[in-house]
């Protein structure tokens, strides 16, 4: 599939599959997070308050990533956890004063955060939830 290509998918595939989007043009789903979560509406399995976390979530991460790569000068995908050797990144992120262990506990915060709107979606989904 190219990042062009066109993709159908049901409704409950858009919170599964956030790497696709609609094109307001053709109507048809096209790849991209950031114009998903960009559009991303209130739903009954996603309520506008949770969909706002996740395009915060999805900026700090995709950030973070980008500074990781930069600075492992290479494709990465994961985080160094020595809290000193991330002091200048997260002077990079903007957390005053730059602090290693603020950079980490902010990581552990905002992943712990998406985990919980991915369990209340699909438990909703499978009709648990409210």
């Amino acid at each position: 599939t190219t990042p062009d290509e066109p993709v159908t998918l049901s409704p409950s595939d858009l919170f599964l599959a956030p790497e696709l989007s609609e094109d307001r043009a053709t109507g048809t789903l096209r790849r991209g997070y950031s114009n998903l979560l960009a559009q991303l509406p209130s739903t009954p399995f996603l309520d506008a308050q949770d969909a706002e976390r996740l395009r915060h979530a999805h900026r700090f991460l995709r950030t973070l990533e980008a500074l990781a790569r930069i600075e492992a000068d290479s494709s990465v995908s994961w985080i160094l956890t020595d809290a000193e050797r991330l002091e200048f990144t997260s002077g990079r992120l903007g957390l005053s004063p730059p602090s290693g262990q603020a950079l980490l506990d902010r990581y552990r915060q905002v992943t712990d955060e998406v985990h919980a709107i991915y369990t209340k979606v699909v438990e909703r989904l499978q009709g648990k939830g409210r």
